[in-house]
């Protein structure tokens, strides 16, 4: 236990993961990706984030006029210095470099959350934290130019987003501030689906079903650091001291799994959640690893239906 709680302190593990081709993967831990192969173990930096940001996600996308993928993040910071952040692409190959491709100006967002590709081909890019900030933004493959599709609000401040089997695009609200819910952008405009017990920052889906989980986070900073460092307070947009995991399927929202916060100070040892892995999972099970709760803080757990 006392390796496990130095480990969340010091932020020893990985960030995100992604695959470039079936021998390498990309591995983000604060602000370096590491290329690791999988067959000898070898590891090289593949990119240094420049001026101390890191990210959230890698995401995949994919090129619909002739198939290209390729590996993106934006920049993530806690600073809130209000200045430019940073879109970043790089392809798959091996000899494939980082290049930015686009940038948010200064005072436009505080960071980027997640780049999300929907099943129609789509692009979208998320932003947070707060006023306009939050938002909801469409792009292309080039990653390039940002048009916003909602901003403004908390009730747009989102970390991931997936398309139902209907077209429709849903996304849980990523907010310490205000309720959260899970939310339907359809023909018809932007509608709560149901509420959900605090913020969302990690899921995991498939064509059909949809998995997602809650956050136990603290509120907004108050500008005394120690107290904050040290405050276990969840903050007033998350309505229990507990990491919910909740599954989408058909129409239908159920909460299938929750357990309380441990008393870890959230900003100094994680928030309270669980993560999932990427890839593919079989379709009769889905794994979850428990960060900051109770019972599971570091196992990862395997739900069978």
């Amino acid at each position: 236990m006392p390796g496990r709680i130095a480990a969340r302190i010091l932020r020893l593990g990985a960030d995100a993961a992604a695959l470039i081709d079936e021998d390498h993967l990309l591995v983000a831990r604060r602000g370096t990706l590491y290329r690791i192969s999988l067959k000898t173990g070898a590891y090289t930096v593949d990119l240094a984030i420049p001026g101390g940001s890191r990210l959230l996600y890698l995401s995949e996308i994919r090129d619909g006029a002739n198939g290209d993928k390729a590996v993106c993040f934006g920049e993530y910071s806690t600073r809130f210095d209000g200045g430019p952040v940073n879109v970043w692409r790089r392809g798959t190959g091996l000899s494939d470099r980082w290049a930015v491709t686009g940038r948010f100006a200064a005072g436009e967002i505080d960071h980027v959350h997640n780049i999300c590709q929907a099943t129609d081909g789509s692009i979208y890019v998320l932003t947070g934290d707060f006023r306009d900030a939050a938002a909801i933004w469409k792009t292309d493959f080039g990653l390039s130019s940002f048009t916003p599709l909602a901003r403004g609000s908390q009730d747009v401040r989102a970390c991931w987003l997936w398309q139902a089997p209907d077209g429709a695009l849903l996304f849980a609200t990523d907010s310490q501030l205000e309720t959260n819910h899970l939310r339907r952008i359809d023909e018809r405009g932007i509608s709560d689906v149901a509420e959900i017990i605090g913020s969302s920052i990690y899921h995991h889906a498939n064509a059909s079903r949809l998995i997602f989980s809650s956050t136990v986070e603290p509120g907004a900073p108050t500008g005394h650091r120690l107290r904050d460092i040290f405050d276990r307070r969840p903050g007033p947009g998350i309505t229990a001291n507990a990491a919910a995991i909740y599954l989408f399927e058909g129409s239908r929202l159920t909460e299938i799994h929750r357990e309380a916060k441990d008393g870890w100070p959230m900003r100094l040892a994680q928030f309270g959640t669980f993560r999932f892995p990427g890839g593919t999972m079989p379709p009769d099970r889905f794994y979850a690893y428990g960060v900051g709760v109770k019972r599971h803080d570091g196992y990862c757990l395997s739900f069978k239906r």
